[in-house]
């Protein structure tokens, strides 16, 4: 092996051996591509309050639980029901129903796709000094795969017993996501 490819090599694995010791995390600008970077981007998206539903939970995200004081449930689309031309583009409303002590529905959306094979899905919840940060991942089909040729509109939906006073939403990259009236898009 060439001496100056040999050193280089040696140089890239010391650092990478560094670099995992030394607990480096990914960059918001660094995309994250599978759920175990996501809370290494959430964390180092947000300050060292930042306190993540995962955290208790040995690494996952239970579909019900509690963030901070707030109860939530992470609800099915067969459960919310299909919200088809309502989310045109990407983004997110809340939704509550008409009762007294009704739940807040925040109903996030990645908009209109033109074929199967995309899907979005919450992948952390957190507080960051009182705020409540929910992440989602966003995913697309691979170039060669088989997919559905039918638009499709993915989303998903957190119920909340009580609604924060301050939230946002972001993908693993680190992109946030707008508030948009769904029914008007």
């Amino acid at each position: 092996m060439h001496k100056g490819l040999r050193t280089a090599l040696c140089a890239t694995l010391a650092f990478a051996v560094i670099a995992g010791i030394a607990g480096c995390t990914l960059t918001p600008s660094q995309p994250a591509n599978t759920n175990g970077t996501t809370q290494a981007t959430t964390a180092a998206t947000y300050s060292q309050n930042y306190k993540s539903v995962k955290e208790d939970n040995n690494g996952s995200l239970p579909e019900k639980g509690q963030v901070g004081t707030m109860k939530y449930e992470i609800l099915g689309k067969d459960t919310y029901g299909n919200l088809m031309e309502k989310t045109k583009e990407r983004g997110y409303y809340v939704d509550q129903l008409e009762q007294l002590d009704s739940p807040y529905f925040i109903v996030i959306y990645s908009g209109k796709k033109n074929t199967g094979g995309y899907d979005v899905k919450i992948v952390d919840l957190g507080l960051n000094d009182g705020e409540l940060i929910i992440t989602v991942e966003e995913t697309s089909p691979a170039p060669d795969s088989a997919v559905t040729q039918a638009i499709d509109y993915p989303y998903c939906v957190l119920e909340l017993d009580q609604m924060p006073k301050d939230f946002k939403i972001v993908n693993t990259n680190g992109d946030e996501f707008l508030f948009r009236n769904g029914a008007e898009d």
